[in-house]
Parts: C-alpha cells; sequence; structure tokens
C-alpha cells in the first residue's frame, strides 16, 4: 500500500529537522511510528550530558497556524521542545519550549491550534531559526 500525502508530508518534515540539528552538530535519533506520547526525536549534545525530546508539526505549504491535539498539554511534560515547520520547499522553523507552546496555545473546540503569529514574537524573542534553544553541541 502506497504511503498517503500527509504520510509523506510528515516523514519529510522530519527528516528536514534533523539535517538541521544534525547540521549544527547534534546527535539525533528519529522516532519510528506514531510515538504514544507524540514525541519525534531524541537529540542530545555530543557528550551525552543534555537530551531533549522534541515534538514536530509540519505544514507542508504556509500556513498561519498548525494544529495540535489534545495531548498537547500532557506532551509539555514529556516533550521537552516544539519544532513547527512551515512549508516544506523553502522551509521556516520555529523551535520553542513546549512550556510556551501550551501556554500559548488556542483551544478550537475539539482542536488545538499554535499559530504562527505566536512563534514569531513571544515575550520579545523571536523563535525563527531559534537552534540554540538547544545549547552548545558540544
Amino acid at each position: 500500500m502506497a504511503a498517503s500525502k500527509q504520510q509523506m508530508t510528515r516523514a519529510l518534515g522530519r527528516y528536514l529537522v534533523a539535517a538541521e540539528l544534525t547540521k549544527r552538530d547534534y546527535i539525533v535519533s528519529l522516532v519510528v511510528g506514531d510515538a504514544a506520547v507524540g514525541v519525534d526525536m531524541l537529540v542530545t549534545d555530543q557528550q551525552y550530558r543534555k537530551s531533549w525530546l522534541v515534538q514536530i508539526r509540519i505544514n507542508g505549504e504556509w500556513a498561519k497556524f498548525w494544529l495540535l491535539n489534545e495531548t498537547a498539554e500532557k506532551i509539555e511534560s514529556m516533550a521537552d521542545a516544539y519544532v513547527f515547520v512551515n512549508g516544506l520547499s523553502s522551509p521556516m522553523f520555529h523551535v520553542m519550549t513546549s512550556e510556551r507552546v501550551v501556554a500559548t496555545m488556542r483551544s478550537n473546540d475539539p482542536w488545538y491550534s499554535f499559530y504562527l503569529e505566536d512563534a514569531l514574537r513571544i515575550d520579545g524573542t523571536d523563535y525563527q531559526d531559534n537552534w540554540k534553544m538547544f545549547g552548545d553541541p558540544f
């Protein structure tokens, strides 16, 4: 059976995030399949002193928001960070803590959303390409 467009978009987005982190000298392990806790990858520094559980949300085309599900609030205690990907041909990445995402996500019953405007400027911080959030890889 062929993979759906949604499955292919999700896979490509995950690989794009992995490539960005690898390019910055982090060690990246993708979680295979749909993890029950909603974590898509494990990221560590070169010395394995610090690790991050990362949730990735992808829009294949440019959009003003990303959908989250009802487990987003639970993920805050499990995932350390979110990476939001907007567009796949020239992707934009927004990197932030899961705590920040949960604090600013919006409920549109029954869905939850995280809006691009909240990723661009929160508390005076620009979260676009905020890879430094992961600290020094060495």
